[in-house]
């Protein structure tokens, strides 16, 4: 979410320049992180109170003709929209963001009942499956809009393998677990491939029980050459680790087929090759460009003989980085997602 925000303000401030552009976050939220964006930061939620602040938000928003854009928008923050009065709703100019949305049990059904109540809320999907899905339960403005994110400056030199890398949050939707499976097989195999497992807590700054035993089961593996720091990193810090790296990303198919990864284009666009299960988004976006490698199950031996493939072709995977990081950085420049608001936005003559 941050990524998203502050993409968006850092674009916003060189197209519209003329513009303040506001951001209410967290009451407990550093605003110097957003400092290079000129944005004026509101802290305001809170975590328990997080949702009638949001429906005060809007409905104060709304009623001055802002502009309003939700990043990781989801059923609740459509159901708060929905509580709005009507007048309000149709005066509005109020944009969801959705990267995903499950839809086992009651949910699906509840989705069609939020459409049938709001059919023209404005929607930005990020996958062509996930736009499918709200407009089959009736969402009538449903745009594909792949998800902005901040392009790198200028192209990293290219630099020699230095270690395999899984950024971010530990969580189970990103297959966690089979690292374990992984790390056992190259200590089985007495190798001396270093790996960086950043395991951060979740935005709350904790981690679940199951996670925690996850957590626990890597470390007595023992593996020699694991490093774990198991914190949130830093903007430069968390971008470093891609130089020189192979990024694992075993991510669960039932989670990840429609869901865009911000980890997958921070690798390839920083030429960091990925290793992506078959049958996610990341794996696409590997194949397009020939940039890494993608598996078409979860066994050990196989991800193995990824990475060592990945290895002994490590110039040639970084130089299909390099055209990834091209075309990537267009196709998700936040600027495009501020253009298809202002287009909407602007009186048509």
């Amino acid at each position: 979410c941050f990524t998203v925000v502050h993409s968006l303000a850092v674009a916003a401030q060189q197209a519209l320049p003329n513009q303040q552009i506001h951001v209410w976050s967290g009451h407990r939220f550093a605003a110097q992180q957003m400092a290079d964006s000129h944005a004026v930061i509101h802290p305001y939620f809170h975590r328990r109170m997080r949702r009638p602040q949001l429906w005060w938000l809007l409905r104060r928003l709304a009623g001055q003709g802002a502009t309003v854009l939700l990043p990781t928008a989801g059923r609740s923050e459509l159901a708060i929209y929905a509580a709005l009065p009507q007048r309000l709703r149709e005066q509005s100019r109020i944009w969801f963001y959705i990267h995903q949305l499950r839809m086992d049990g009651a949910r699906a059904q509840r989705l069609r009942m939020l459409a049938a109540r709001i059919p023209d809320a404005r929607l930005l999907c990020t996958h062509p499956t996930l736009q499918q899905t709200m407009v089959d339960a009736g969402f009538r403005r449903a745009k594909l809009q792949p998800c902005p994110f901040e392009p790198p400056l200028h192209h990293d030199a290219a630099s020699s393998f230095r270690h395999l890398i899984f950024p971010g949050e530990a969580r189970l939707d990103k297959n966690l677990p089979f690292l374990v499976e992984i790390l056992r097989l190259m200590r089985d195999q007495k190798l001396d491939i270093p790996i960086t497992i950043q395991a951060g807590p979740n935005h709350h700054g904790q981690f679940s029980d199951i996670i925690e035993q996850v957590l626990s089961d890597l470390r007595a593996v023992a593996y020699p050459h694991l490093i774990m720091p198991q914190r949130p990193l830093g903007g430069d810090e968390y971008l470093q680790q891609f130089a020189g790296g192979i990024c694992l990303q075993p991510y669960r198919i039932a989670d990840y087929a429609g869901k865009i990864s911000g980890i997958t284009l921070d690798a390839l666009t920083r030429g960091c090759p990925c290793i992506a299960a078959a049958g996610t988004w990341p794996a696409q976006v590997v194949e397009e460009f020939s940039a890494g490698a993608v598996c078409p199950e979860l066994d050990a031996q196989a991800w193995l003989n990824a990475i060592t493939h990945c290895i002994a072709h490590y110039d040639e995977k970084q130089q299909a980085c390099t055209q990834a990081m091209h075309l990537l950085s267009q196709r998700h420049h936040p600027a495009r997602t501020l253009e298809t608001i202002r287009d909407e936005d602007t009186p048509q003559p």
